[in-house]
């Protein structure tokens, strides 16, 4: 290994430096006087900031060493987000919705799928914009990435529907990963066999998958049953997760997707539905500082070594944008034109801060990383990572001005 030379030294020493005062603006962010700074030192800002100066300016002797463990950490964190996701879908508990709210946010899913279909064609079609160079595969995850913003959208409005689109989605992400990974894995090897059993099929993958979620939230459940500390259950959750997410993405399986069902086994299982909840929320917050800080590092490092394809970059950033506020406009419309049910007797309400559906969406763009080219990767990455920070400025900016805008005129 060659020392680094002064320059190296230098620009890491910058970052160091910025990754300090991030952290201290973050802090003073806290205080009244500075509110202004809120929604640009959110967790998810300062996190992601974090990973992309440390990204851009680590040491290149020192960067292949670091990349390897934050792929094991963003694997992790990716079916940690998952395991959240599942816990929403509850099959005990009784959800205050209607029936036409579902109906209308799968249709709003499948005109999504639509939208980004119809999207990549015009743009292949048309000579000046040029190609996105995507194919099926990978068109499949950015549908399931918009079907995802299309839940987010409606939980503003609608906390206590769940995620129907957000499922839709990471089905359809889990589907197109598989693809994309493209080589067959094993499945029994056995000397009274001619040959070794493979799995290579789109459809046999996701079913596997499917087995190894269930088979990791059933190991979940078993291994915190009998534990009543909370830190011991989310010591244990973690090492369940590791080893789910860890087999999955070495068989070439969606790690989210597992996460996702072996979050739905547990918390539909367990005969501890409230610790459940409890060990999933509380360690909620260092997945999703990890799966920020990874995303961030890759995306500096993406943009140090080889930069980002722009023409994906901007096609992916305006469909998560465009799709994201009309779906956010029709739940608005939803909300006020369509009457509510009476709340149901025992109604159960969601814990506060147990999902972040952003977070599903981002570990899903992640998940591109390890099978698209370096320069769509990072493109698809950095254009979700761009239209979840727009938006949520967005969004800040709106409820700022809204009491102004009420207010009546002197």
């Amino acid at each position: 290994m060659t020392a680094p030379d002064l320059l190296d030294l230098g620009r890491f020493g910058l970052g160091l430096a910025l990754i300090a005062g991030l952290r201290a603006l973050a802090k003073w962010a806290r205080q009244p006087q500075a509110a202004f700074l809120a929604p640009l030192m959110a967790p998810r800002l300062h996190y992601g900031l974090a990973g992309m100066v440390s990204g851009y300016t680590f040491l290149p002797q020192l960067a292949p060493a670091f990349a390897a463990l934050l792929a094991v950490v963003l694997v992790c964190c990716c079916a940690w987000v998952g395991v959240a996701a599942g816990c929403s879908f509850d099959l005990r508990r009784e959800y205050q919705h209607r029936l036409l709210g579902l109906v209308i946010e799968g249709g709003q899913a499948g005109m999504a799928m639509a939208a980004v279909l119809l999207a990549a064609f015009l743009v292949n079609q048309l000579p000046a914009a040029g190609s996105i160079y995507l194919n099926g595969a990978a068109l499949e995850v950015v549908c399931g990435i918009c079907m995802v913003g299309i839940s987010a959208a409606g939980a503003e409005q609608q906390a206590n529907r769940p995620p129907l689109a957000a499922l839709c989605g990471a089905l359809l992400a889990a589907l197109g990963i598989s693809q994309l990974h493209g080589q067959p894995f094993p499945l029994l090897y056995s000397s009274l066999l001619p040959r070794a059993l493979l799995v290579d099929g789109q459809l046999g993958k996701l079913l596997y998958a499917s087995l190894l979620g269930c088979a990791t939230g059933a190991l979940a459940d078993l291994a915190t049953r009998d534990t009543h500390t909370l830190g011991v259950r989310c010591y244990l959750l973690a090492g369940a997760v590791l080893l789910g997410g860890g087999i999955a993405t070495a068989l070439g399986l969606e790690p989210l997707w597992v996460g996702l069902l072996a979050g739905a086994w547990w918390i539909n299982a367990t005969l501890r539905r409230l610790d459940v909840l409890e060990t999933v929320t509380r360690s909620y917050s260092f997945a999703q500082s990890g799966l920020l800080f990874s995303c961030g590092w890759f995306l500096g490092e993406g943009v140090l070594g080889g930069g980002a394809n722009l023409k994906v970059f901007t096609w992916a950033a305006l469909l998560v944008l465009a799709l994201r506020l009309a779906s956010r406009l029709s739940s608005r419309l939803e909300v006020r034109y369509v009457p509510a049910d009476r709340p149901h007797r025992g109604l159960r309400q969601v814990p506060a801060g147990i999902l972040d559906l952003d977070d599903v969406g981002l570990a899903l763009a992640a998940g591109l990383l390890r099978t698209l080219p370096s320069e769509a990767g990072i493109a698809l990455l950095g254009a979700v990572a761009a239209g979840q920070l727009c938006l949520r400025l967005f969004s800040w900016w709106s409820r700022r001005l809204r009491p102004q805008a009420a207010a009546p005129l002197v």
